[in-house]
């Protein structure tokens, strides 16, 4: 927030006491809403606790493309996501807190069926070589921000394309 200039925080209700002096929704479970024009987000799961690896778990819709964005890495959280929704439409999914091996299971991949798979980085995840297996069996196209830096997708009436832009090539243009 020093180095960005923003105006609204969107933030899980368990995180309600926070208090950050900025204008803030507070988003639960079951909670609709269009930020942008034409993208739909649905809060799946809400939920915090400092002994598992829960968080808030998101499904956008833009154009007809839907991004499955996993903040949770937890298999009680992924099987109740399948008793509840169908997510077998989704075709991108941001895998859930940092591929730590309590989640991504092989039972949520397969309910979800994903196209394409991106995975931010974290030094100490424990598991992530496990969750990894698990992705490439799928064989989908990974995506790893400790492999390939930023990572962009662009999305337009049912179609995507991924850009990836490392440091060094980042380091290059400046």
């Amino acid at each position: 927030m020093e180095n960005i200039a923003i105006d609204k925080l969107i933030l899980p209700k368990s995180m309600s006491d926070a208090k950050l002096g900025k204008e803030t929704d507070w988003w639960g479970k079951g909670t609709k809403s269009e930020p942008v024009k034409d993208l739909k987000v649905l809060v799946l799961n809400e939920d915090y606790s400092k002994k598992k690896h829960l968080g808030m778990d998101l499904l956008l819709e833009y154009n007809d493309t839907y991004l499955l964005y996993m903040t949770s890495a937890d298999k009680e959280v992924e099987n109740r996501l399948i008793r509840q929704h169908d997510l077998s439409f989704v075709n991108i999914i941001k895998v859930g807190d940092f591929g730590n091996d309590t989640g991504t299971s092989k039972k949520f991949l397969n309910a979800c069926d994903p196209q394409t798979a991106v995975l931010f980085h974290k030094e100490t995840t424990h598991g992530k070589s496990m969750v990894l297996e698990r992705l490439k069996e799928t064989w989908l196209d990974l995506y790893q921000t400790s492999q390939k830096g930023n990572i962009t997708i662009k999305m337009k009436n049912g179609y995507y394309h991924v850009f990836t832009l490392t440091l060094d090539t980042f380091q290059q243009m400046s």
